[in-house]
């Protein structure tokens, strides 16, 4: 496969991990922000304060396996997805993960950022909803990107050639 042919922007054949690397995860919270994987947020951390809380997580069940769905089959996922964190009983924060290139057709996809989780909560959701990586948040408040062991049988998008 052609890196053009990527479902995603990967402009310079770095693969899939390296995109996510870049994404923006932008946080709706009332005052909105961004975050970058391996950079500190002090708005992150200001949430940990104001939630008495040392972790997150930037969860999304949108385009499972990487793979663009419909957009009615990304809103089931999403409505499932906040089911399952709203019996949590956790802080949650609406966001969007977004392309860091502009050119990119990729879609936003409509996230939660979750204040509290464990770590192995937020994997185990990930997976469950088919993500190939989650964006984790310990208490250092700068986030980390997971990549996600997929069950047998999930469909992989392609690597770098």
């Amino acid at each position: 496969m052609k890196n053009n042919d990527l479902p995603w922007s990967d402009p310079e054949g770095a693969g899939l991990e390296v995109v996510y690397r870049r994404a923006l995860y932008r946080v709706d919270a009332e005052e909105p922000f961004v975050l970058r994987v391996g950079c500190h947020s002090a708005a992150l951390q200001g949430l940990y304060q104001t939630f008495d809380c040392r972790s997150a997580a930037f969860l999304t069940a949108a385009n499972p396996g990487g793979v663009k769905v419909s957009d009615t089959l990304n809103i089931r996922a999403e409505e499932q997805l906040a089911r399952e964190l709203s019996e949590l009983s956790l802080p949650v924060t609406s966001g969007i993960g977004l392309d860091a290139d502009e050119a990119s057709d990729w879609p936003g996809e409509r996230s939660f950022l979750v204040l509290g989780i464990t770590r192995d909560m937020a994997v185990r959701l990930g997976t469950q909803h088919g993500q190939l990586a989650i964006v984790w948040c310990p208490e250092t408040a700068i986030p980390e990107l997971l990549m996600l062991d997929q069950p047998p049988g999930k469909k992989q998008p392609p690597t770098k050639q």
